[in-house]
């Protein structure tokens, strides 16, 4: 049998619970009014935006785009003088998905000048070394001369009884070659050749 001690207690206990039950029905209502399809659709919407860039620019280059199977890819050789010396064409499959940044660390001595879906351009230089002209000393009329080729030459100013006829083989055969300096110091002195044939000698 309850005495009265206990039901002072479940009272109590019926009190809180009943109390507590209304509060939460309360706050629970309040919290549905707030939240009106108009509220949810903005709220959507706003955490939609936040997720989507502002521009383009928030993509990197290298993220938005990769060589793909029918990107041209060339590969072109040029000069000290920017004159092209080959350009060969490369199996796309053999970079395919490689970015810009990919290719950079691929091809470290060559330069990307072109980067795009369409084509892509590696660029690299090499040095050529410029091919001396080489002139060839005759005889012509007893004149020593320089040949200048397209059938022209040059006298200058020495006669071919001056020399040996060893030398005077040589001149009449045109075997002394002279290069573009040499001819500028014969043009100058034609005793010079005295060094060229002292050189040959040697």
């Amino acid at each position: 049998m309850f005495n009265k001690k206990h039901y002072i207690m479940l009272l109590t206990l019926a009190t809180v619970m009943f109390c507590g039950t209304f509060f939460i029905v309360y706050i629970f209502s309040n919290m549905k009014n707030d939240i009106t399809p108009e509220n949810a659709t903005n709220l959507v919407e706003n955490e939609a935006s936040e997720n989507i860039p502002t521009s383009t620019e928030d993509i990197p280059e290298e993220a938005a785009f990769s060589v793909l199977p029918s990107t041209e890819v060339l590969m072109v050789i040029k000069d000290q003088e920017d004159n092209i010396i080959s350009t060969e064409t490369m199996d796309p499959y053999s970079i395919l998905g490689k970015t810009a940044e990919d290719l950079a660390r691929i091809f470290p001595t060559y330069q990307i000048v072109q980067f795009d879906d369409q084509r892509i351009i590696i660029e690299g230089s090499t040095y050529i070394k410029p091919e001396e002209i080489k002139y060839y000393l005759g005889i012509q009329d007893e004149e020593v001369v320089i040949i200048l080729g397209n059938n022209d030459s040059q006298k200058i100013g020495l006669h071919s009884t001056e020399f040996s006829s060893y030398i005077n083989t040589l001149l009449s055969h045109e075997l002394i070659a002279v290069t573009s300096d040499e001819k500028a110091f014969l043009e100058q002195d034609p005793y010079y050749i005295e060094r060229i044939l002292q050189n040959l000698s040697e």
